[in-house]
């Protein structure tokens, strides 16, 4: 399996460098003005190819992927999920009781979704998360037994389905 995925911000080229000489007055307003059309030029040329190359994914999946699919994207999502976890400090949705210990739903904190703080919401993201990532681990290692280790995975697989489209910053 293959996978290369990338966002990228638009290019600015040489503005830094053309507003520097222009104030330090090391060219004219004149070629100021040249350069910054010749700059905006080229970044439309350099915004297009990246547009037109940003189009299309890339994504490979062999057949030999497809004989154990499941293992092949817990490699992806771990790393994703793992990486989402270290990165968002944004983005932290409302988590339902039932998907907690008693110990961390509203009422053990004598609270309500409306009133906890943010710190209280994050730690039960935090918990949300470590669940699914727990779940891919032991996927991707291939090697858990059937018992506990099933539990993890059938609940940390029921977590990624429930709270899939919170997984954005």
């Amino acid at each position: 399996m293959f996978v290369f995925m990338s966002h990228t911000n638009r290019s600015f080229l040489f503005y830094d460098f053309i507003e520097n000489l222009y104030e330090e007055k090391k060219i004219s307003p004149q070629w100021y003005r040249m350069l910054t059309e010749v700059n905006d030029f080229l970044i439309k040329i350099v915004n297009a190819v990246k547009n037109k190359l940003l189009e299309h994914r890339i994504v490979h999946i062999s057949k030999y992927d497809l004989f154990s699919l499941d293992w092949s994207l817990s490699h992806v999502i771990l790393e994703g999920l793992i990486r989402f976890k270290e990165d968002n400090k944004l983005s932290v949705p409302f988590v339902d009781d039932e998907d907690l210990p008693e110990d961390m739903s509203y009422a053990a904190h004598n609270t309500t979704a409306q009133e906890a703080d943010t710190e209280f919401l994050d730690t039960r993201w935090q918990y949300v998360l470590d669940q699914m990532i727990e779940a891919f681990v032991l996927i991707k290692d291939d090697d858990f037994t059937y018992g506990k280790d099933e539990e993890i995975v059938v609940q940390g697989l029921k977590m990624f389905g429930k709270y899939y489209r919170n997984l954005w910053i």
